[in-house]
């Protein structure tokens, strides 16, 4: 989750959430009130999400590309199938009550010096080299970010990054790995943490879990009544609210890292 700086209000990755929101609100849209929102912010972000996916510093913290998806058989051992990348696109499946629509994307924060090596340009391109040896997989490897990291993720109800309702299941599952034993934060912004919700004034406290991950594929499991927020933001919520959730998020601390996430699930 992002963390507060010094303690100030004033955080300027603040901004740097607002820029990207604006981007993404604004992908193909009116790119002068963009440029000077940049220019009145200065502190916006390295991707947006709005393309075919893509990445971003929490200037533009992310960008997931043209939702939309594969159409696909959406039951998996563990419960119902978000995404695999076995398509190698960055967008995630089109399955679900309703249909989830969305792109992977990344975002970082934005330290002077810290930069991508993968994915390397704008769009978020998946990586061969999947948990099953078949396909894609999500990765992102870098250096540099040393305030709070660097993460990818996708929202859910894409374009108009509506809040989803997973009620009906018990968490989430995935598949990682890195090239370091690491801790990752899984983080699930939703309506009381994320601005879109307009609920915040303090936002991005997300509420999530922390991971130790290793080096070679592993499937892990993150319950939602495992969650916990930093408890910084404002308001702060009194529990997760699990029918509003906009996204999740994969995070890093750990310099440098390479990270993959491959076949994503809800548990049922």
């Amino acid at each position: 989750m992002l963390e507060p700086v010094d303690g100030k209000d004033t955080d300027p990755r603040l901004m740097e959430a607002l820029m990207f929101e604006a981007r993404r609100r604004l992908r193909g849209g009116n790119l002068i009130f963009v440029a000077a929102f940049a220019a009145g912010c200065s502190a916006a972000g390295h991707q947006n999400p709005g393309g075919d996916g893509g990445d971003a510093d929490l200037s533009s913290p992310g960008s997931p590309g043209s939702p939309g998806g594969d159409m696909a058989m959406g039951t998996t051992g563990s419960g119902e199938r978000i995404d695999d990348l076995d398509h190698c696109s960055a967008s995630i499946k089109n399955i679900g009550t309703p249909a989830r629509k969305g792109a992977w994307y990344t975002y970082s924060d934005m330290m002077a010096g810290g930069a991508f090596t993968n994915p390397s340009g704008m769009t978020f391109t998946p990586s061969m080299g999947s948990s099953s040896g078949m396909g894609c997989a999500a990765r992102i490897a870098g250096d540099g970010f040393n305030t709070w990291g660097a993460a990818e993720g996708f929202n859910l109800l894409d374009p108009s990054k509506l809040p989803y309702d997973a009620s009906a299941y018990k968490g989430i599952t995935f598949k990682a790995k890195a090239n370091v034993a690491m801790s990752l934060r899984v983080n699930f912004p939703n309506k009381d943490t994320d601005m879109s919700g307009l609920v915040c004034t303090k936002c991005s406290d997300d509420f999530g879990a922390d991971v130790a991950i290793g080096t070679a594929w592993q499937q892990y499991t993150v319950k939602f009544v495992d969650l916990a927020a930093a408890g910084w933001g404002m308001p702060q919520p009194a529990s997760f609210d699990v029918k509003t959730i906009y996204s999740i998020h994969f995070q890093v601390k750990t310099m440098p890292f390479d990270l993959s996430i491959d076949s994503i699930d809800f548990l049922k």
